[in-house]
């Protein structure tokens, strides 16, 4: 599941590869990909040419399929028929979003004093803000992958983070709609 609820205009770009062959008759597996974003589910191509090769990469622009949510998949599938006695192979490779990311601004204020100390960071990374209590936390990868989510703690006003992440860039995005408040920031782990 991965995040693009805070993109403007966001689009996919994936690779496959797909072979079919051998067999007692004409390859006639498909590998069939599909978009969802919790809600709808739409077919965006099958593909069943049996060649053994890397396929072009496709561009989808999310928002022309369906609308853009923080629930959103892209579904790979194929199946070797048993009957055929073919051979089958299937890879997905170079999947990437891209878009504005953006932070919502309708009627949201920015959480003050809002930091991430240190930035880089190698083991933990402390994150602060004036009116963190009672706020919620989501920190994702640069694939929009949701990897950690939670409730800032009551009487808190720094939280500290990082501790499993693998080295990378992370984004954390704090809210508090009660407060009409939102700020993001990217975290760089080393």
């Amino acid at each position: 599941t991965f995040d693009l609820s805070n993109y403007i205009a966001p689009h996919i770009q994936y690779r496959t590869w797909f072979a079919n062959g051998g067999g007692n008759s004409n390859p006639n597996d498909t590998l069939t990909v599909w978009i969802t974003n919790g809600t709808e589910t739409v077919l965006i191509e099958k593909i069943n040419n049996p060649k053994g090769i890397w396929r072009a990469a496709n561009d989808l622009e999310v928002s022309a399929i369906l609308e853009p949510t923080a629930s959103m998949q892209l579904v790979f599938s194929t199946t070797d028929l048993s009957s055929s006695g073919h051979v089958l192979e299937a890879g997905v490779d170079e999947f990437l979003v891209t878009g504005d990311f953006i932070s919502k601004t309708n009627n949201t204020i920015a959480f003050s004093k809002f930091t991430a100390n240190p930035n880089p960071f190698t083991n933990s990374i402390l994150i602060s803000a004036e009116g963190l209590q009672g706020a919620q936390y989501t920190v994702s990868n640069v694939f929009g992958q949701i990897l950690e989510s939670g409730n800032c703690t009551k009487n808190a006003s720094q939280m500290e983070l990082g501790k499993t992440w693998v080295p990378g860039v992370y984004f954390i995005k704090l809210t508090d709609n009660k407060a009409g408040k939102l700020s993001t920031m990217q975290l760089i782990k080393q």
